[in-house]
Protein backbone atom coordinates (compact mmCIF):
# COMPACT_ATOMS: atom_id res chain seq x y z
CA UNK A 1 0.00 0.00 0.00
CA UNK A 2 1.36 3.39 -0.96
CA UNK A 3 0.94 6.17 1.56
CA UNK A 4 -2.37 7.98 0.98
CA UNK A 5 -2.18 11.66 0.15
CA UNK A 6 1.41 11.69 -1.03
CA UNK A 7 0.19 12.74 -4.49
CA UNK A 8 -0.79 16.06 -2.95
CA UNK A 9 2.86 17.11 -2.88
CA UNK A 10 4.82 18.27 -5.94
CA UNK A 11 8.32 19.47 -6.57
CA UNK A 12 11.16 20.05 -4.16
CA UNK A 13 9.03 22.11 -1.79
CA UNK A 14 6.36 19.41 -1.80
CA UNK A 15 8.90 16.75 -0.89
CA UNK A 16 10.19 18.89 1.97
CA UNK A 17 6.63 19.45 3.23
CA UNK A 18 5.77 15.74 2.99
CA UNK A 19 8.94 14.87 4.92
CA UNK A 20 8.18 17.49 7.58
CA UNK A 21 4.67 16.11 8.09
CA UNK A 22 5.90 12.51 8.12
CA UNK A 23 8.52 13.23 10.80
CA UNK A 24 7.06 15.98 12.99
CA UNK A 25 5.25 13.65 15.40
CA UNK A 26 8.41 11.76 16.38
CA UNK A 27 11.11 12.63 18.89
CA UNK A 28 13.88 10.62 17.33
CA UNK A 29 12.75 9.28 13.97
CA UNK A 30 15.45 7.57 11.90
CA UNK A 31 15.05 6.29 8.36
CA UNK A 32 18.02 4.08 7.54
CA UNK A 33 18.58 2.77 4.01
CA UNK A 34 19.00 -0.99 3.83
CA UNK A 35 19.10 -1.82 0.14
CA UNK A 36 18.90 -0.03 -3.21
CA UNK A 37 17.47 -2.21 -5.98
CA UNK A 38 17.58 -1.33 -9.69
CA UNK A 39 14.04 -1.86 -10.91
CA UNK A 40 14.46 -0.72 -14.51
CA UNK A 41 16.21 1.98 -16.50
CA UNK A 42 14.60 4.86 -14.61
CA UNK A 43 13.43 3.50 -11.24
CA UNK A 44 14.99 2.18 -8.07
CA UNK A 45 13.47 0.72 -4.93
CA UNK A 46 15.07 1.83 -1.68
CA UNK A 47 14.18 -0.37 1.27
CA UNK A 48 14.50 1.29 4.66
CA UNK A 49 14.34 0.59 8.37
CA UNK A 50 12.23 3.29 10.02
CA UNK A 51 12.20 3.63 13.80
CA UNK A 52 11.49 6.23 16.43
CA UNK A 53 9.32 7.26 19.36
CA UNK A 54 6.06 9.21 19.14
CA UNK A 55 6.26 12.66 20.76
CA UNK A 56 2.87 12.61 22.43
CA UNK A 57 2.30 8.91 22.89
CA UNK A 58 5.77 7.58 23.68
CA UNK A 59 4.94 4.63 21.40
CA UNK A 60 7.91 3.06 19.65
CA UNK A 61 7.68 2.64 15.88
CA UNK A 62 9.87 0.03 14.22
CA UNK A 63 9.04 -0.89 10.64
CA UNK A 64 10.41 -1.63 7.23
CA UNK A 65 9.30 0.67 4.39
CA UNK A 66 10.26 1.12 0.76
CA UNK A 67 10.48 4.05 -1.60
CA UNK A 68 10.07 3.77 -5.37
CA UNK A 69 12.18 6.56 -6.84
CA UNK A 70 11.84 7.56 -10.50
CA UNK A 71 14.76 9.33 -12.15
CA UNK A 72 14.88 11.39 -15.31
CA UNK A 73 18.18 12.75 -16.66
CA UNK A 74 19.80 11.98 -13.31
CA UNK A 75 17.21 13.86 -11.25
CA UNK A 76 14.50 12.54 -8.98
CA UNK A 77 11.11 13.25 -10.58
CA UNK A 78 8.84 11.07 -8.45
CA UNK A 79 8.93 9.33 -5.08
CA UNK A 80 6.30 6.93 -3.75
CA UNK A 81 6.51 5.64 -0.18
CA UNK A 82 5.21 2.13 0.50
CA UNK A 83 4.54 0.88 4.02
CA UNK A 84 5.19 -2.69 2.85
CA UNK A 85 8.43 -3.29 0.90
CA UNK A 86 6.83 -6.15 -1.07
CA UNK A 87 4.18 -3.73 -2.36
CA UNK A 88 6.93 -1.49 -3.73
CA UNK A 89 8.58 -4.46 -5.45
CA UNK A 90 5.20 -5.44 -6.93
CA UNK A 91 4.64 -1.89 -8.15
CA UNK A 92 7.80 -2.02 -10.26
CA UNK A 93 7.24 -5.57 -11.49
CA UNK A 94 9.88 -7.33 -9.39
CA UNK A 95 7.33 -9.45 -7.47
CA UNK A 96 3.98 -10.94 -8.34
Amino acid sequence: MAVAGIDDFAGRDGYVEFTRRWTEDFEDLAIEPEQIIDADSDRVVATTHTHGTGKGSGVTVDMRTAWVVTLEAGRIVDVVLFLEPNDALKAVGLRE
